[in-house]
């Protein structure tokens, strides 16, 4: 997209903000609700990036809620260096998240940034590429660890690992610790996309939990499927005020985005 194309999409957008729609942005979409639900956007609100890889979150997470306590999860080696070398303003934690702690096997995937949990400890690897053994632990041990009484933002991209990321997260989210999940997916038919988790699984497990789905994210179209994948936002939603939301602007009362923070 050229330069006075980008200005053009820009100036529209905020000559119509009062009619942004949901689904535009995630990060956007997500400062928005925590703004509906009261939380703080400083410190006080943390966000788990899971599957940082080289950091393309964190900086979407700076862009919108610069000031909160952000860390990200980066457990396949060569892919953490490059992490760290980035210098992404979070902390950063060289380990996987995942249903139990201990260690898993991660092969490189197909694309040299996309490493994936292949195997739990003892399990068998059926990746491409070498296999590395990395450390893992849960979301339910790392607020502990790190002495967080609750977790804002949980972010999954962690290439169809996302169910067992929910699982190590059960006792947050049973003692409503969670506001916000965003997690990657697969949407509408696979194509030859196979390895992430469906939609309809993630919101099987988080609606009875009390989630319900806010916005979903193309991610990319294929030919041979439509959405290649995605990313769907879901919220708890006895934090927003009841009424109808139209747009993230009418969560901020029409007035638009609260830059300041």
């Amino acid at each position: 997209m050229s330069l006075p194309t980008r200005l053009r999409l820009a100036t529209s957008l905020l000559l119509r903000r009062s009619r942004l729609h949901w689904g535009m942005d995630p990060w956007l979409d997500i400062r928005t609700l925590l703004h509906g639900m009261g939380r703080p956007l400083d410190r006080r609100s943390v966000v788990f990036d899971v599957g940082a890889n080289l950091g393309q979150t964190a900086r979407a997470v700076r862009r919108w809620l610069p000031n909160v306590d952000l860390h990200c999860y980066e457990p396949f080696p060569s892919t953490f260096r490059r992490l760290q070398a980035v210098r992404p303003r979070a902390s950063l934690h060289q380990v996987g998240l995942s249903r139990r702690s201990g260690s898993a096997t991660m092969d490189q995937g197909t694309h040299h940034t996309c490493a994936r949990i292949v195997a739990d400890a003892g399990g068998a690897a059926e990746g491409h590429g070498p296999p590395v053994e990395v450390p893992v632990r849960t979301v339910d041990e790392e607020l502990g660890r790190l002495g967080l009484p609750r977790l804002e933002v949980l972010k999954i991209d962690v290439e169809g690992h996302e169910l067992d990321v929910l699982h190590g997260a059960e006792a947050a989210i049973r003692h409503d610790r969670i506001d916000l999940v965003l997690a990657e997916c697969r949407i509408g038919a696979s194509g030859s996309l196979t390895q992430h988790v469906p939609i309809e699984a993630l919101v099987a497990h988080l609606e009875p939990r009390g989630f319900r789905v806010m916005a979903y994210y193309t991610g990319a179209i294929a030919a041979d499927c439509g959405v290649h994948h995605g990313d769907v936002l879901m919220a708890r939603i006895d934090r927003l005020a009841p009424g109808m939301y139209w747009g993230p602007c009418d969560v901020l009362g029409g007035d638009g985005i609260p830059f300041s923070d």
